[in-house]
């Protein structure tokens, strides 16, 4: 009987090695992704630091200016006239309202007598 007990006690040593060998590897490799998705990370953080110190010299005013002059003759550019900028007036539908008449909608007929601010009671 206690050769059968000491077999099984060796299969299940063996049994929790293993088992214990294979959550060790499978938490490598779950480190080596990690790794591997935060340099990914980094490598994309880069590139909209990148992204954004070209945007900063493609949109400079001096560089647009620059093109601008360039380029006036071939692209019939003119200096914008005054007349040609509109107003806030001009613009479909933009509708002249106070703060208060807006305040006032949202808020519609609620009445403040049913609300109740704090736990205490009026009989108190």
């Amino acid at each position: 009987m206690t050769r059968w007990i000491n077999a099984i006690a060796i299969i299940m040593v063996f049994a929790a090695a293993g088992w214990t060998y294979s959550i060790k590897h499978e938490a490598e490799n779950n480190l080596a992704s990690i790794k591997l998705l935060e340099r990914q990370i980094e490598v994309q953080h880069e590139l909209i630091d990148f992204q954004n110190a070209d945007w900063a010299v493609l949109s400079s005013p001096k560089r647009i200016e620059e093109l601008a002059t360039r380029f006036q003759r071939s692209l019939s550019l003119d200096v914008t006239a005054g007349h040609q900028l509109a107003t806030l007036d001009d613009l479909p539908g933009m509708v002249d309202r106070g703060a208060s008449d807006i305040i006032e909608e949202l808020i519609g007929d609620a009445s403040t007598d049913e609300i109740v601010t704090s736990s205490v009671s009026e009989a108190q």
